[in-house]
């Protein structure tokens, strides 16, 4: 098992917190695994209560609120700082305010997991409103997947890694084809018990299409123009309302991230014309039937997910000739990076480096590639995309 030591020292200093942990992230990226680590770690059995709500034996508790905060509340009642840990929360009708309450009349430690990504922003919220801290759990990232990979005897590849992603049990699979079926499976179930069961989605077959679209095309600009198109093509028009009202369901069961623009010479954030990433580079091969003809997008969402991982703030930056790929903000400053596949011609190389000339700041500057030659210029960094996510190179951040 994989120690989730880039999360784990993030929730550390919160064990005993009266904040409420949230840890969020898409189905099977391991938070389930990731609370069982906190468990161990803090060594408390005597002072611990699990309460999975995927299970069978805590179904009448789901439409029943009341009775699940009194079982709660009845364990946990004359103890000193009880530890409770409630797996898929959201599963739970008016789970804000058992939160809130059993906060409010224990000595607890609560810690929850959820599949959503508006987990805490319904009309219950506020319920909660500075009582919780979240925690975002991605898959892998290439470092831990290689790790994982290393202890149990297994092999990966960079290459490997872009194709398929780092979902934690496709690493069980060694056959592509397996990986695969794996992976449709795990899409699948993500649509049908985090989206369809929650939502009143009319148009299943729009859904999938609209997915399959924007999985395939992730890392690319998705605008109403290019919707539009793609569902004329599958004879599918449809109003943009729904269009959008689906894409926004795909991004709170975590599939994919919408990113914003920011203007970089105003200094604004832009509301028109964002990018969808998917979460996991193995949903991109999936939806692109085999093809290579477009790297680019499966790079761009490998570096950009590393990037979350990471706990940075990214933004696509706008310039008035064009765009770089992102801006990353650590929280006291920023960098700009442009990723390419291969520099394999002077052109590529002027191309991807002269992004940055309209930029008149002088914040640090990356291209990040596959080429393992160093192709710096200008004070503009080229680093190796595998050094970059091993952490062998660091990013540094003007302030």
């Amino acid at each position: 098992m994989l120690k989730r030591e880039l999360y784990l020292e993030k929730i550390r200093a919160h064990y005993d917190s009266n904040l409420i942990k949230v840890i969020s992230g898409i189905r099977r990226s391991g938070k389930s695994t990731l609370m069982g680590q906190i468990i161990e770690e803090i060594n408390q059995k005597e002072r611990v209560l699990v309460i999975s709500l995927e299970e069978y034996a805590n179904i009448k508790y789901l439409e029943d609120p009341q009775s699940f905060h009194q079982m709660v509340y009845d364990k946990c009642k004359n103890e000193n700082l009880f530890y409770i840990f409630i797996d898929e929360i959201q599963r739970l009708n008016d789970f804000e305010r058992v939160l809130a309450s059993l906060k409010a009349t224990l000595d607890c430690s609560i810690f929850v997991t959820g599949s959503n990504s508006q987990l805490l922003s319904g009309h219950l919220a506020t319920s909660l409103v500075g009582r919780t801290i979240e925690f975002k759990l991605m898959p892998f990232t290439y470092k831990e997947a290689l790790l994982y990979c290393t202890q149990n005897n297994k092999t990966l590849t960079i290459e490997n890694y872009i194709k398929w992603g780092g979902m934690p049990q496709r690493f069980d699979y060694e056959d592509e084809n397996e990986i695969g079926r794996f992976l449709e499976n795990l899409l699948e179930s993500i649509v049908a018990r985090d989206i369809f069961s929650n939502t009143a989605i009319r148009d299943k077959r729009l859904f999938y299409n609209l997915l399959s679209f924007v999985l395939g095309e992730s890392g690319s600009t998705i605008s109403a123009k290019s919707i539009t198109n793609y569902l004329k093509r599958s004879d599918q028009e449809n109003s943009l309302s729904t269009i959008y009202s689906y894409l926004d369901e795909m991004a709170k069961a975590y599939l994919v991230t919408k990113l914003p623009r920011f203007d970089i010479g105003g200094k604004k954030a832009l509301t028109t014309l964002h990018k969808y990433y998917a979460i996991d580079n193995g949903f991109i091969t999936l939806n692109r039937g085999g093809r290579r003809d477009l790297l680019s997008g499966p790079l761009e969402t490998v570096v950009y997910n590393h990037l979350i991982a990471s706990n940075y703030k990214v933004f696509i930056g706008k310039t008035y000739k064009g765009e770089v790929d992102f801006i990353a903000d650590d929280g006291l400053g920023r960098c700009y990076i442009q990723v390419a596949y291969l520099l394999s011609s002077e052109q590529t190389i002027k191309r991807e480096f002269s992004s940055f000339d309209p930029i008149k700041d002088n914040y640090p500057k990356y291209v990040i590639s596959l080429d393992k030659f160093d192709f710096s210029q200008n004070g503009i960094r080229h680093l190796n995309l595998e050094e970059f996510l091993l952490g062998k190179v660091k990013l540094k951040f003007g302030h």
